[in-house]
């Protein structure tokens, strides 16, 4: 008997873990955000075209080298937006995933969580059948 106490706390502790890797779960409890390294961040300058694979991931053709962006929260205006704007570090404005780095969709404001360079096979795999969604405008940074 002196046991069950014990019992029912790693019972609680079990399933309180099962929900908190749910389906539903905030992203940021999914993965470890991504950060490149200098030399492979994105130039929002070279961008060519985006398309929104959902509310929180972007792929960018940033020219020379595809991107998958991850956002920290669902960002509902890419869903009827022809433009974004990246805004990446205030010296380059290059987009590396840190902290600050954002996406502004219309008058929406969305933390970018990660970045991730691509092979083309790859983002041509995520991209599927969809065409570009639409132009991509460089920031000024902050």
């Amino acid at each position: 008997m002196r046991h069950a106490p014990l019992l029912a706390l790693s019972l609680a502790a079990a399933v309180m873990a099962g929900c908190a890797t749910r389906e539903g779960a905030p992203r940021q409890a999914q993965a470890a955000p991504v950060i490149l390294q200098p030399a492979e961040c994105l130039d929002p300058a070279q961008a060519r075209s985006w398309d929104a694979i959902d509310g929180f991931t972007l792929l960018v053709d940033g020219g020379r080298r595809k991107y998958r962006i991850e956002l920290y929260e669902n960002c509902i205006s890419l869903g009827n937006s022809v433009t974004l704007e990246l805004r990446g570090d205030f010296v380059s404005n290059r987009v590396c995933g840190r902290a600050g780095d954002h996406v502004l969709v219309g008058r929406e404001r969305c933390r970018i969580r990660s970045a991730q360079v691509l092979d083309n096979q790859t983002y041509e795999q995520l991209r599927g059948n969809s065409r570009a969604r639409g132009e991509i405008r460089a920031g000024a940074g902050f």
